[in-house]
């Protein structure tokens, strides 16, 4: 496994959390651990593992790590059949693909079979089937070989689909099938943590209730 480590720190602390995750993820593969604000774009080819770290101001990263965020690209074609995108094919960042209109509204957008989207943290799949798209509930779906699929793992952070276990998915390259779980885990302890660090009571409300 191929990995890369970025960090951008201000008193060193980001830099030695960095670099202990590059030390673990050294047993398993090649790693490298860089300054954000040193990579060049050549870096991010062939990875299979990328992580970010920055210090937080006013509830966001530090210029450096928007800075290299802001560089990268809002829709990533990873294979002739998949693509990977924030919000939707049509306006990669934006965009909340709620119901089955917009994911067909999205077809036309998208060039290759198979989309794994974001942004609603509602996990979700849409398969197209004779010019019309239908969701799918499944937690297991045999993807189609020249069926059109638009799918969201949901979210493991903030899932917003009343169900407060943790959502994501895996998705098998070998034999096409995508694999939603949930898991649960301490919520109450994140509440606390979140409560603690000063950020709005909200957040840590809606992780009980799962929206």
């Amino acid at each position: 496994m191929k990995s890369l480590v970025l960090f951008d720190s201000v008193y060193g602390n980001t830099e030695k959390v960095a670099r202990a995750i590059g030390a673990v993820l050294a047993q398993s593969g090649d790693v490298e651990v860089l300054p954000v604000t040193t990579l060049s774009a050549e870096q991010l080819n062939g990875l299979d593992l990328l992580v970010v770290g920055s210090p937080t101001q006013a509830f966001g990263p530090i210029q450096g790590t928007k800075d290299f965020l802001k560089s990268l690209p809002n829709m990533i074609k990873v294979s002739e059949r998949v693509t990977l995108t924030h919000g939707s094919p049509r306006d990669p960042t934006w965009e909340y693909i709620m119901d089955s209109e917009i994911a067909k509204q999205n077809l036309p957008y998208l060039d290759t079979t198979w989309c794994f989207f974001g942004h609603t943290h509602i996990r979700i799949a849409y398969k197209e089937m004779k010019k019309s798209i239908y969701p799918c509930y499944e937690n297991i779906i045999t993807i189609e070989e020249a069926v059109r699929y638009l799918i969201n793992p949901g979210s493991v952070g903030q899932p917003r689909d009343g169900d407060s276990k943790a959502s994501f998915l895996i998705y098998d390259t070998s034999d096409r099938k995508v694999e939603f779980f949930r898991i649960s885990y301490d919520i109450d302890k994140t509440c606390k943590k979140i409560i603690v660090a000063g950020l709005p009571i909200e957040l840590a409300e809606r992780l009980t209730s799962g929206w």
